[in-house]
């Protein structure tokens, strides 16, 4: 649950816990937002930030391959 911004809270929850590595949920084919917003939070975060797709990309439901988008510093 968070409280506060979601940079502040993901700081906080990797020193608490020792992340060494965080993913966040994105749609099947993450957009420029998504995308921009991993950019920001692993430039402001001391552990590295992925988007990980989390559906099914098309309406055929058939799941392409999952791809990790790294948004490294």
């Amino acid at each position: 649950m968070r409280f506060g911004r979601l940079s502040t809270e993901l700081h906080i929850e990797a020193q608490v816990f020792g992340a060494d590595l965080i993913g966040l949920a994105a749609p099947g084919r993450p957009r420029l937002r998504h995308q921009l917003r991993a950019w920001y939070l692993g430039s402001t975060l001391p552990v590295p930030v992925v988007l990980l797709p989390s559906g099914p990309d098309g309406g055929d439901g058939r799941r392409p391959e999952t791809v990790v988008l790294p948004a490294f510093r």
